[in-house]
């Protein structure tokens, strides 16, 4: 495993693949810099700050505040309300 400050880490690809809807977790990110998982977790606290949010579980992941994905199946009018949005089912 590499040290922290050994490790180059592409954060702009990673904010790019969270905000295009792409599950990102701390154990793949942490596999493909070679580090550990909580020095990956620490590496991305530290350049996010308060923006990023760890979600543990089976769908778990990272999300980031202001990167919110697009909702599947939903279209959205001139007003930028969804179908989602709006339903009152």
């Amino acid at each position: 495993m590499a040290k922290a400050n050994n490790v180059v880490v592409n954060f702009a690809a990673i904010e790019a693949d969270i905000t295009s809807g792409n599950r990102v977790t701390t154990k793949d990110l942490a596999q493909a810099y070679l580090v550990n998982p909580v020095t990956m977790r620490k590496m991305l606290a530290d350049h996010f700050g308060s923006r990023i949010t760890f979600k543990r579980g089976r769908t778990g992941g990272i999300v980031l505040d202001g990167a919110a994905p697009a909702v599947v199946g939903a279209s959205e009018d001139a007003e930028g309300w969804t179908e989602a949005d709006t339903s009152t089912d």
